[in-house]
C-alpha cells in the first residue's frame, strides 16, 4: 500500500483550519466542502466572438456556515479581482484586463470576446482577493455545462466561421481577349475581375486614352489597333495598378482575287489557276482556298495554298465538260476570318 503525502496532508489540514479551498491537485481537503460556489460557462458562441460568464458566492447547503464565516472573515478588507480567457485549441490565449469588482465575496460577470479566428475554444475565469499587495485566497474556474444569472452555457465554443482577414489585396482584373491577336468587329470586350475578401465594387476601363466607363465590358467599333486601360477597385478601397493591352481589330474582308486563267476553252485537263493577290487592310492576307466545281456545282477538286501563291494546278484529271474555278481569299482575323471570293467559267475540250 502506498503511503500517505505528508506534504499534501500538512497543507489540507492548513486549509481546513483556515476554511479556505486549495485548488485541485494541490492537497483540497476532502473532510471539508469549498466554502464558495464557482462556475463559469460559454453563454455565447456565434460569428467571431464568445461570451464567458462567471458566478463566484458563498456556498449554499455543500459548506458548514462556520466554514463560509471563516472564509468572509480571512476575507474581510480584501478586493474580489477577476481575468478571463479564451483559449483555443490552437494558437495564443486570449485574455482581458484584470477586472476590479470591490470588496465583495459575490460576483456575476460576463466578458465578449470577439475578432477571434475560427476554430475551438475553453473559457477560463482566474479570481482573486488582494490586500495591499498580497494575494489572500485564488482560484481557477474553467467553462462547463452550467447556468449563471438564469443564462444555459455550454463548456466549449466552436467558432466556424471566426474573423474575416484585413483585405489589403486589390481585385485581379484582365480583359477577355487580351492577346494581340486580330479580332472581328466591332469587338465587345469582357473584364474578368475578381476578389477574395471584399468584393469587387468598381471595374472601369477606356479605349485610346478616352474617358473611362464604368462596368465589365467595353465595344470597340473602328478597325486597327487599340489600346485598352482597365482598373478594378474592391469594398475595401484597394485598388489595382493601372494596367493595359492592346488589342487588335478587323471589320472588312479581303479584297476579291481575280481569276485570270483559265478562261474560255482549253485543251488542258488540269489546267493551271491562276489570280490577282488579294489585298487586306487590317489582319491581312492569310492564305487561299482554290477549288473547281462541275456543272452541277459539285466540288471536284480543291486545295489550299499559301498567301504568297498565285497560282496552283489542278491536281485531278478533268473531264470534258463546263467548270467554274474559285480562288476565296481569306484573312488573319480569329475566331472565324473573313472571306472573299473570285470565280471564273471554263470549259475543258472533248
Amino acid at each position: 500500500m502506498r503511503p500517505p503525502n505528508r506534504n499534501k496532508t500538512l497543507l489540507a489540514v492548513a486549509a481546513t483550519a483556515a476554511g479556505l479551498a486549495l485548488p485541485a491537485g494541490q492537497g483540497a481537503a476532502d473532510h471539508r466542502p469549498d466554502p464558495f460556489d464557482t462556475v463559469a460557462t460559454v453563454t455565447a458562441c456565434q460569428g467571431d466572438s464568445l461570451t464567458v460568464a462567471a458566478q463566484i458566492a458563498p456556498a449554499k447547503g455543500r459548506a458548514s456556515r462556520r466554514a463560509v464565516k471563516r472564509a468572509k472573515r480571512a476575507l474581510r478588507r480584501a478586493t474580489l479581482r477577476v481575468r478571463f480567457e479564451a483559449a483555443p485549441l490552437y494558437g495564443p490565449t486570449r485574455r482581458s484586463r484584470e477586472i476590479k469588482l470591490g470588496r465583495t465575496t459575490t460576483a456575476r460577470r460576463f466578458f465578449r470576446f470577439s475578432d477571434l479566428a475560427a476554430q475551438s475554444y475553453t473559457g477560463i475565469v482566474r479570481y482573486r482577493w488582494v490586500r495591499g499587495s498580497r494575494t489572500v485566497m485564488s482560484g481557477v474556474i474553467r467553462t462547463r455545462k452550467g447556468r449563471v444569472a438564469g443564462r444555459r452555457g455550454r463548456p466549449t465554443c466552436s467558432l466556424g466561421e471566426g474573423r474575416r482577414p484585413v483585405d489589403t489585396t486589390p481585385p485581379f482584373i484582365a480583359p477577355i481577349p487580351s492577346d494581340s491577336a486580330w479580332r472581328r468587329g466591332p469587338l465587345t470586350v469582357q473584364f474578368y475581375a475578381v476578389d477574395d475578401l471584399s468584393g469587387v465594387a468598381l471595374v472601369a476601363s477606356r479605349v485610346d486614352g478616352g474617358s473611362f466607363q464604368r462596368g465589365r465590358r467595353i465595344e470597340i467599333p473602328d478597325q486597327g489597333a487599340h489600346r485598352v486601360e482597365y482598373v478594378a477597385r474592391d469594398a475595401a478601397g484597394n485598388q489595382s495598378a493601372l494596367a493595359a493591352a492592346t488589342l487588335r481589330v478587323d471589320t472588312s474582308p479581303p479584297t476579291r482575287p481575280v481569276i485570270t486563267a483559265p478562261t474560255g476553252t482549253t485543251a488542258a485537263t488540269q489546267p493551271d489557276i491562276t489570280w490577282s493577290a488579294a489585298t487586306d487592310s487590317a489582319s491581312g492576307v492569310a492564305g487561299y482556298l482554290a477549288l473547281v466545281r462541275d456543272a452541277q456545282g459539285a466540288i471536284v477538286w480543291s486545295q489550299a495554298v499559301s498567301a504568297s501563291t498565285t497560282s496552283v494546278t489542278v491536281g485531278e484529271a478533268l473531264a470534258a465538260g463546263s467548270y467554274t474555278a474559285e480562288v476565296t481569299a481569306f484573312d488573319n482575323t480569329s475566331p472565324q476570318p473573313f472571306t472573299a471570293t473570285g470565280t471564273g467559267a471554263f470549259t475543258v475540250a472533248g
